[in-house]
């Protein structure tokens, strides 16, 4: 739909409380002017490996004060919204 609409492929950006990320909330901001964006949030079960194979980038999990890491996705998404948003 998004390539429909846009004539463009988008940049499929994971996300995942585990792991490590290879680009940061800037990073995606500065993507976004330039080419439309697909954010995939997991879940408490985590994303499969062979979904996480097709994303372009993975942003690193949220963690702030320790290993501990359990948020609702709904709040890690508004954080990560407003982390990549900001006031644009």
């Amino acid at each position: 739909d998004i390539t429909e609409r846009t004539g463009q492929r988008p940049l499929l950006i994971g996300t995942s409380a585990s792991g490590s990320g290879n680009t940061t909330f800037s990073g995606v901001r500065e993507k976004l002017r330039n080419v439309p964006v697909l954010l995939v949030f997991g879940t408490g079960q985590g994303l499969s490996p062979y979904l996480c194979d097709t994303f372009d980038f993975m942003l690193p999990p949220l963690r702030r004060f320790g290993s501990y890491n359990h948020l609702s996705v709904r709040s890690a998404v508004a954080i990560m919204l407003d982390r990549i948003l900001g006031d644009w």
